[in-house]
């Protein structure tokens, strides 16, 4: 069972492993993961009990996906229970430093996480006065600065967990691989976002984990 891969993406990373077959379960039928013509593929939400068997499957394999879920518990039960074992590929989580898939444009590297030229934690540490001042100090209209926030703070398809919630709920189960991606913090950036949220973890992007 694959959650979260495009059909080209099954061929690039799971296919060279010879599986003996593999089924996609996405919950848009309008997404790109859903137009395989390869693999079977199921439209249905991993956070309920889909129709799938106990241990039908010999591994869940989740990319993308757990950052994005409305019920992260529920999502690894259910993977859990069909799946044998379960390997995630997550990240960024909402707490690491360029926030949670936070990109309100594809190619304006003020605008997209992954160009790495957002200011670190502005989703944790910045009010949405703050960051239309900063849109505003570049010279954006003041509208993008509260379309940016309103990216951050209430789009529906990110969770909003921090680091240290995904650990939680992995501990329930045996994990048996944990690779990290993660970024050191200055001492008093550290210190300012743990005097806001606790003594949290505010440098892993997430990572790739094996669990039984």
């Amino acid at each position: 069972m694959i959650l979260g891969m495009s059909e080209h993406q099954i061929d690039r990373f799971v296919s060279v492993h010879t599986p003996n077959s593999a089924t996609i379960l996405t919950l848009w039928a309008d997404h790109i993961d859903a137009e395989s013509k390869k693999y079977s593929t199921i439209i249905g939400d991993i956070t309920q009990r889909t129709d799938f068997h106990d241990n039908q499957f010999d591994i869940v394999i989740s990319m993308s996906v757990l950052e994005h879920v409305s019920n992260l518990h529920s999502a690894l039960d259910e993977m859990g229970r069909i799946g044998k074992e379960m390997l995630h590929i997550f990240g960024p989580a909402w707490s690491c430093p360029y926030g949670h898939h936070l990109s309100a444009s594809d190619t304006d590297p003020n605008l997209n996480f992954v160009r790495w030229q957002l200011p670190a934690h502005m989703h944790l540490l910045c009010s949405e006065k703050e960051i239309c001042d900063y849109y505003d100090g570049l010279g954006y209209d003041r509208s993008v600065g509260q379309f940016v926030f309103g990216d951050m703070h209430k789009n529906p398809h990110i969770n909003r967990l921090f680091y240290d919630e995904y650990v939680t709920a992995f501990h329930r189960f045996q994990v048996v691989r944990w690779e990290c991606m993660f970024s050191r913090l200055p001492p008093d950036h550290l210190q300012l976002l743990k005097s806001l949220y606790g003594d949290r973890d505010f440098g892993t992007y997430g990572g790739c984990y094996k669990l039984f």
